[in-house]
């Protein structure tokens, strides 16, 4: 709250949204809005990270005249010119969304001096060389939420429904400045222990998944695959590693996981193949050895150079 307060550009308002918080935080928030007439605090029961972004969406649209919004989360922080330069990045090139560079940490160490280096890229081109899908570390024109919220009751609520709004725009400004705190926790969501819960995030690569399908987009087509096939192997992994899952359990989410490659495999082999997936996604989806993955990428690079 105090990084976000202390920002260059003063003109807006801090929604803070107390999730049915069991310690002091709500009571924080209160003295928070006592001293500074910009913090509104909206008090509700624990209703998860979705329903309190929702809250703030709702809040919005109900009470303000604000033209942009943007998340931070509640354990990370913000540069001082984190809202200056994100604006000055939608007016700079007329865009319909701006988003900066972020730094993962995990103490509040010193902010370092930033410049203003700013870029106006397409869809296509933010998905494949400036990928974030996360809510937080950009800045929206209102507009573009007054028909979509975040899935509420699920993981990686953000990632579910980033591409939608990606590709609703024309112009992204991309500030290419670090300007965005990540705050990484060993308890944090992100690093904690596999459950079920986080098959979401597998959903909602499936959605990107066949919404590049749809738009018949190679381009977008490999960027996604790639991407979930990252996603697939961590979790695969993570499975394994888990503790809080039964033997038997860990085969049934294993397989799962294997027979979506082979749908994707079936499905995309031509695009697998010239985006160098090929080999790799077979491996896993159907022999899954790592000593045959690493052996199948050694004779696919070996094919590709004397090609």
């Amino acid at each position: 709250m105090d990084s976000i307060l202390s920002n260059s550009f003063t003109d807006f308002e801090l929604i803070l949204v107390d999730d049915g918080s069991p310690d002091r935080c709500g009571e924080i928030c209160d003295g928070y809005a006592k001293k500074d007439q910009r913090v509104i605090v909206l008090h509700q029961n624990n209703r998860g990270l979705a329903a309190a972004r929702n809250a703030g969406l709702d809040w919005m649209y109900e009470n303000s005249n604000s033209s942009y919004v943007c998340f931070v989360d509640s354990d990370d922080w913000v540069h001082e010119k984190y809202l200056e330069l994100l604006l000055q990045g939608i007016q700079s090139f007329s865009a319909d969304m701006s988003q900066c560079c972020f730094v993962k940490t995990s103490d509040q160490g010193d902010q370092g001096p930033v410049g203003d280096k700013i870029v106006c890229v397409s869809p296509e081109e933010q998905y494949s060389q400036w990928y974030m899908p996360f809510a937080c570390g950009k800045l929206y024109r209102t507009e573009l939420f007054r028909n979509i919220r975040y899935p509420e009751g699920k993981l990686f609520e953000d990632v579910l429904i980033w591409y939608k709004i990606l590709f609703s725009y024309s112009k992204i400004a991309v500030v290419d400045e670090p300007l965005y705190y990540y705050f990484q926790r060993s308890d944090g969501i992100t690093l904690s222990d596999w459950t079920p819960a986080k098959l979401s995030q597998i959903s909602a690569w499936d959605a990107q998944y066949d919404f590049a399908i749809q738009r018949d987009n190679q381009e977008l087509l490999s960027s996604v695959i790639g991407r979930l096939f990252i996603v697939y192997k961590s979790q695969y992994r993570d499975i394994n590693r888990s503790t809080r899952v039964s033997a038997k359990e860990k085969k049934k989410y294993q397989l799962l996981i294997k027979k979506k490659l082979r749908v994707i495999f079936c499905r995309s082999w031509k695009t697998l193949w010239s985006c160098g997936l090929f080999l790799k996604v077979f491996t896993w989806a159907f022999l899954f050895d790592d000593g045959i993955y690493r052996f199948a990428t050694h004779v696919y690079q070996k094919v590709k150079a004397i090609k």
